[in-house]
């Protein structure tokens, strides 16, 4: 997987990093993960999805969302996140990217205090309900399409902006909203909701 990483120096960095982890140097540690999520910055989508591949194999997926500010763009999608069935999204991310957990067999998602949710976020996953908290303000299209989704609580002040078929292909049997959200949600939805 690493091979795939086209920069020379990013090869070169990821070798100290390895070794860092070897040495349990945690003062180390600690900066290279800071100089981590700079680069990760930098890279393009996949060479992201390596590096984020190899840090969560290293240091587990808590630790790594823990060092991030938002969830970049396809942060474990495709078959990046295989092993991964439960996220706790940490209250300081705010924003999840387009594609981050798409494909992941994920069971179970905790939002956190998430204001965004971007375009296919969790497509494919394996998520059968979701709480989807006060804090969120945008939900993008497609956002949780094709999951065994049938039961979706929204916080009772939560007044998002969604947008067109965020539950696309999903199994759909009740959806807890507010007013402001249930006249946000297609036709077919209608009759599935309960006001609270």
């Amino acid at each position: 997987m690493l091979n795939d990483i086209k920069t020379k120096g990013i090869i070169q960095w990821l070798k100290l990093y390895r070794h860092i982890l070897q040495q349990n140097n945690l003062q180390e540690l600690y900066r290279a993960e800071a100089e981590t999520m700079n680069t990760m910055e930098r890279l393009g989508d996949w060479e992201r999805w390596d590096l984020t591949r190899f840090l969560i194999d290293n240091l587990g997926l808590p630790r790594v969302l823990n060092n991030l500010d938002k969830i970049p763009s396809y942060f474990l999608s495709e078959d990046g996140g295989q092993d991964i069935k439960k996220v706790n999204i940490p209250t300081h991310i705010l924003s999840i990217g387009r594609s981050a957990f798409n494909k992941c067999p994920i069971e179970f998602i905790n939002l956190g205090e998430v204001k965004s949710i971007r375009t296919r976020a969790f497509e494919d996953c394996n998520i059968k309900s979701i709480m989807i908290p006060e804090t969120v303000e945008t939900i993008y299209p497609r956002a949780f399409r094709n999951n065994p989704l049938t039961h979706v609580y929204f916080d009772k002040d939560c007044e998002a902006h969604i947008r067109e078929n965020i539950f696309e292909e999903c199994l759909i049997q009740e959806i807890k909203c507010n007013q402001v959200i249930k006249r946000q949600l297609p036709d077919y939805l209608q009759e599935k909701v309960i006001l609270i």
